[in-house]
């Protein structure tokens, strides 16, 4: 595993989750000895072109998967994402495929995902994905993707009207901080 590249990292109750960026795996340390104790197989049939995210949410472990094919379609109203779920309550087995994350919405970037509830009182919509990502070396995009029919969307409006900020001449990526929905 020394050679092996982390796309992802996360520690829930005891046990640190990292997610392989070559294979899909996910292998679970214990939080105290560092010892692998799982490796989890991504899903059955996963595109060889894609790009995941791992995330804890709800005590499910979810596997945000896009493919790299939407690139190539960034205009389309048709997105390419899927979510995969396995309960962290039960025995850790298989990944299933699902359509409705709840009163949840996701917020994904080139480095972060993450979920937040979804109330009647903010703005957000359930069930989706709210992504935020570089068009070119100074402009970004922020969609939003529906879960439930699997269409998505660009966000226009005020948030088109913004630059990427450089730091130290070089391009930083757009990235989401964890909303406040009071």
């Amino acid at each position: 595993m020394r050679n092996s590249v982390a796309s992802g990292i996360i520690f829930y109750k005891t046990k640190f989750y990292i997610l392989k960026d070559d294979t899909r795996e996910v292998v679970v340390l214990d939080g105290e000895t560092l010892e692998v104790i799982l490796v989890i197989n991504p899903p059955n049939n996963l595109e060889t072109h894609t790009e995941a995210q791992l995330l804890v949410s709800c005590e499910e472990l979810l596997l945000l998967v896009k493919s790299n094919w939407m690139e190539l379609f960034a205009y389309s109203p048709s997105q390419f994402y899927k979510v995969y779920q396995m309960k962290l309550d039960e025995e850790l087995e298989e990944w299933t495929v699902v359509y409705d994350i709840g009163d949840r919405a996701i917020f994904l970037d080139a480095l972060h995902c993450f979920s937040v509830e979804v109330d009647g009182k903010s703005k957000l919509k359930r069930n989706c994905i709210y992504s935020a990502l570089r068009n070119s070396p100074s402009s970004f995009s922020v969609s939003l993707f529906d879960l439930g029919i699997s269409e998505g969307e660009r966000l226009e409006g005020a948030l088109s009207e913004f630059s990427i900020a450089s730091q130290r001449c070089e391009v930083s990526c757009p990235t989401w901080i964890v909303p406040s929905l009071s």
